[in-house]
């Protein structure tokens, strides 16, 4: 299942990376990754913001770019917005009959994969109204630098211990 899921992470960030200059690209400056981690982490953690404020339309609308994908149940597939709006509403009546009020990432590994290329692996935990950790989880975005912005190109959710790492 893990070998299945780094698989399709790969595929993606191929799929976004790729480009006629890909086989000419020179290493990312220093300078330029440490901003684009900052970039990314900022990115997600708005993502998680707007999913618990519940606006589920800024979120597919804001947060991802189209085309994006996810893994679900069924493998590897497009995300489609109005889709997307339907199964966070349905997702979280679980989560809020369970306590939840928002979520948040903690030790996030930001891998820079090319200058408008990235990957953010973390954990992060959901809280209840007294701040009390009722869940934790993991999942690894696939970001893409989208005009000035980060938007999430797909995302994956997977055990705790399989986030990933990196060296820059």
């Amino acid at each position: 299942m893990m070998k299945r899921f780094v698989g399709a992470v790969v595929v993606a960030a191929m799929c976004v990376a790729v480009s006629p200059a890909s086989a000419q690209q020179k290493p990312v400056p220093a300078a330029e990754v440490a901003k684009i981690k900052a970039d990314v982490i900022k990115a997600a953690n708005d993502y998680l913001a707007t999913f618990s404020k519940e606006d589920w339309k800024g979120v597919a609308e804001n947060v991802y770019s189209h085309p994006a994908i996810q893994n679900g149940p069924t493998g590897v597939s497009n995300i489609d917005p109005a889709k997307q709006i339907e199964g966070y509403t349905s997702n979280v009546k679980n989560m809020k009959a369970a306590g939840w009020v928002k979520s948040a990432f903690y030790n996030p590994t930001v891998c820079v994969i090319n200058p408008n290329t990235a990957l953010m692996s973390s954990r992060f935990r959901r809280y209840d109204k007294d701040n009390k950790v009722i869940a934790e989880n993991a999942e690894t975005g696939l970001f893409a630098k989208v005009g000035d912005n980060w938007k999430l190109v797909g995302l994956f959710g997977h055990v705790v211990d399989k986030v990933i790492t990196c060296n820059d």
